[in-house]
């Protein structure tokens, strides 16, 4: 799979394959990252940043269109830029302070820069190793249960939608997705 493009990759998930998305995170994993650390933040304010950024990068996969002739990458780029631009604008608001300790070290960050390094040989093989990982861990990490909600969740579905099928309420969904979240933070730590 480590061959496909990202935007071949965002197809095979939008047609079932979870593997792929997977792979699109391990891809991504470190733009996100490259990107917050342009911020000086706290380690605790780092950690949630990352994990509301994960996913908001799962609206972008969710929401890529193809047909509007823009690279995935281009397209992740951008809006990544604005999920982090939107993630800190909400922190502060809700602190209801103005955080000086948070500077922009970088102006923009070039996606297809950090991309295209990825490409040799040695790269793409750690890669395949993170992601192999990556799995491994979700699998031995969450419930079926959790995995169940965690998939209808990432394909778009609502907490009610979700609750109708894995017959459970809706706030057994909530509480299991908030469960994902806590593991998925311990395991991309790690």
């Amino acid at each position: 799979m480590q061959r496909f493009s990202d935007e071949k990759l965002v197809e095979m998930y939008r047609n079932g394959n979870h593997e792929a998305l997977a792979l699109l995170i391990v891809r991504y994993i470190d733009v996100i990252n490259i990107k917050l650390r342009s911020y000086k933040l706290s380690e605790c304010d780092f950690e949630d940043a990352q994990q509301e950024i994960l996913i908001s990068f799962l609206n972008v996969v969710n929401t890529f269109d193809k047909t509007k002739n823009v690279k995935f990458k281009t397209y992740a780029n951008r809006c990544l830029d604005n999920s982090v631009k939107n993630y800190l604008n909400k922190i502060f608001t809700k602190k209801s302070i103005v955080d000086k300790s948070v500077l922009k070290l970088d102006e923009d960050i070039d996606v297809g820069d950090l991309l295209t390094n990825k490409e040799n040989p040695e790269n793409i093989y750690e890669d395949k190793v993170l992601y192999n990982e990556l799995l491994e861990k979700i699998q031995l990490e969450l419930s079926e249960f959790e995995k169940n909600v965690l998939f209808y969740y990432l394909d778009g579905k609502s907490y009610f939608e979700i609750s109708t099928l894995v017959n459970s309420t809706q706030k057994a969904v909530d509480n299991a997705l908030q469960r994902v979240r806590r593991k998925l933070k311990t395991v991309l730590n790690d």
